[in-house]
């Protein structure tokens, strides 16, 4: 479902992601300071999905602090994947010395332009 968010353009709700020029970043730590005292306040409960869960009645507490506690591990794995990525693009970014690429990709390409009788053809 797409409706307009005033100034800032679409907004898609329902099976769609949120994207409205708001931040993706996924923060593990708001997310478990919110749920953790509900998580605490409805006492043992069973894991979201499992026989024991789907046998809870929609009203008993256990029941959604489990669906609480199932997000906090989703936002977890998506912290940590945030945190991955982060550091392979410092990775890649250290690996080289980008400029110098580009420059070499320009000037083979600015080459070939000027002399299209050296291009290698391809051969089936």
């Amino acid at each position: 479902m797409r409706r307009r968010w005033p100034g800032r353009g679409w907004l898609l709700t329902g099976d769609s992601e949120v994207y409205a020029n708001t931040s993706r970043q996924v923060s593990w730590w708001a997310v478990h300071e919110f749920v953790q005292p509900h998580i605490e306040a409805s006492g043992p409960f069973p894991v979201a999905g499992t026989v024991a869960w789907q046998l809870l009645s929609a009203t008993e507490p256990g029941k959604w602090a489990a669906l609480l506690d199932a997000a906090q591990h989703y936002a977890l794995r998506l912290d940590i994947e945030q945190e991955a990525a982060i550091a392979a693009g410092q990775a890649i970014s250290r690996s080289q010395d980008w400029g110098s690429v580009a420059s070499k990709m320009r000037q083979r390409r600015e080459f070939y332009e000027a002399r299209p009788w050296l291009r290698r053809k391809e051969v089936a």
